[in-house]
């Protein structure tokens, strides 16, 4: 076995750490390449232009996996994936600028198209026969099952935007956007997005123009419709996969099951958002100040859910419900020192967020199977969408610590003693289980920070950036497996273990005694943390 023993008997872990790195490899090789060009025709006719810009850019990537013997149950294997994808962008923009008296206008055209393409193919074998060849070599093993897949999709744009200006202090700007994406079908697959704004510059009437220190006083507001296609390329569309039958006679077959159910009526999701904001120079500008309050409420929200057993189970994409997001932003601008040779530039940003679930259509919830992180760990998706709480809702039980002495005839209602897990029976109905799940948690950070500062002296130039989010939370899985028995620990490896409930000598701990009767639920608050970051 290499001159190591692969399983040790005796520490907390089963699998021999210097195994775990030398037995096993997993190498990814990428493929970068980018090739932009366009070129600008100016004054076409006085005041016209035309600039056409072409991007191209390709990703290969190889997915390389072997495990030997020791790491592998006896039995080693390999496996490559290869991967491409392939991505075209083409914009061509025609703008007309032309200023007469107090009079500015900006006219533009924009016809823009984007294609991405994506293939791989996949082969694994086990049994390998001569180790060192691993993936290069498969045909020396016993032949797994083989992969490939396929997509395409792309977005057809066109873009007209006008603004005029009069005195450089009343601005408006009005554009309409027609987006077609190749996702949709029948008369879904085009949406139109309107937008107007406008904005006073009251530096510039006379009654501010001796504002003191105030060097700009603009005030603006907007409002104008976006769209998300955010799906699979072909979620319109119903998919099969391959599933091995095996039968009582001992006969394996191999035949087509449903994966997802295609659904033909899907469209744009389509976010409406108003926006009002100041901005302020300050000391000829020297330093500025924005200010935006904003509210985005998205409509007809591309959710998939899964459907009922009774209904077959599958996941299906729809178009559910609203949510609502609104906020303010501040940003402050500013060249802190100027000496010449020495000149400190700083920019602070901070936000804050207010996110809401508002309907979801006929549904009192929907359960997001798409991002269900705990494996093993977590019996139910994690995150939910529900009305009335934020988008990245975290879903679990509530613990409330350990069952104390003097709690045995209630705890022995839920088959348990002292020592063990509690959790709220939310139904009071006597069992912990589905039934008691809430939410617990929020995945969206309420408030984010930027500080940014940059320092140049002569050649040289220093950079650094503080960045923070806080007010939501997370279910720290790391903590919690290494609470537990399972995988590769025979044991707890956390320190904490050591405080644990122990009868007759720390019966006031919350972390559960070693028990035959414990019941421990990762997706709880037991081990749900505060997420907010600093760094």
């Amino acid at each position: 076995m290499g001159g190591y023993t692969a399983t040790d008997p005796i520490s907390s872990v089963f699998f021999n750490p210097v195994a775990l790195t030398t037995d096993q490899l997993n190498v990814t090789d990428r493929v970068l390449a980018n090739m932009i060009g366009g070129f600008k025709y100016e004054d076409i006719v006085p005041g016209l232009s035309f600039n056409l810009q072409y991007g191209v850019n390709y990703l290969g990537y190889d997915n390389k996996t072997f495990a030997g013997k020791v790491v592998n149950s006896g039995s080693s294997s390999a496996s490559l994936r290869s991967n491409k994808e392939f991505r075209l962008q083409n914009s061509n923009t025609l703008n007309y600028h032309r200023s007469f008296g107090h009079h500015t206008i900006d006219l533009t055209g924009v016809m823009e198209y984007q294609q991405s393409t994506y293939n791989y193919v996949a082969a694994g074998a086990s049994n390998l026969t001569y180790e060192s060849f691993m993936w290069n070599n498969l045909a020396q093993g016993t032949a797994g099952n083989p992969s490939s897949g396929y997509s395409k999709n792309s977005i057809f744009s066109l873009v007209g935007r006008a603004m005029y200006g009069y005195k450089d202090k009343y601005l408006l700007s009005a554009a309409l956007r027609r987006d077609g994406s190749s996702k949709f079908v029948g008369d879904n697959k085009y949406a139109y997005f309107p937008s107007v704004s406008a904005g006073w510059v009251l530096s510039e009437e006379d009654f501010l123009k001796d504002a003191g220190m105030f060097s700009l006083v603009k005030i603006r507001g907007s409002w104008g419709w976006t769209g998300n296609e955010g799906i699979g390329a072909y979620s319109t569309y119903s998919a099969y996969g391959n599933r091995v039958a095996s039968f009582t006679n001992g006969t394996s077959v191999t035949g087509l099951v449903l994966n997802n159910i295609g659904n033909p009526e899907l469209k744009w999701e389509t976010t409406e958002q108003k926006n009002l904001g100041i901005e302020l120079g300050i000391m000829n500008n020297r330093f500025t100040l924005t200010a935006d309050v904003f509210q985005k409420d998205t409509r007809d929200l591309l959710l998939t859910e899964l459907l009922p057993f009774y209904l077959g189970g599958n996941p299906i994409t729809r178009n559910v419900g609203a949510v609502q997001n609104k906020g303010l932003e501040i940003a402050l601008e500013g060249m802190v020192i100027d000496k010449g040779a020495f000149t400190w530039n700083s920019w602070l940003n901070f936000s804050f967020i207010k996110n809401r679930v508002q309907s979801i259509g006929n549904s009192d919830i929907i359960f997001d199977n798409n991002r269900k992180l705990g494996g093993g760990m977590s019996p139910q998706p994690e995150f939910i969408v529900r009305p009335g709480d934020p988008l990245g809702a975290i879903w679990g039980l509530t613990y409330l610590g350990t069952w104390k002495p003097g709690d045995e005839t209630k705890a022995n209602e839920f088959g348990a003693k002292p020592g063990d897990a509690r959790y709220l029976d939310k139904n009071t109905d006597g069992v912990i289980d589905a039934e008691d799940y809430d939410v617990i948690g929020n995945g969206i950070p309420t408030f984010s920070l930027g500080f940014n500062n940059t320092f140049n002296y002569k050649n040289f130039s220093l950079n650094f950036l503080l960045h923070a989010l806080t007010g939501f939370d997370r279910l720290n899985y790391n903590n919690a497996a290494t609470m537990y028995l399972g995988g590769d620990a025979r044991e707890a490896t956390n320190v904490q273990i050591k405080d644990r409930y122990i009868p007759g000598v720390n019966e006031t701990s919350n972390i559960p005694a070693f028990s035959t009767t414990n019941r421990n639920f990762t997706q709880s608050t037991r081990f749900l943390e505060k997420a907010d970051f600093y760094g």
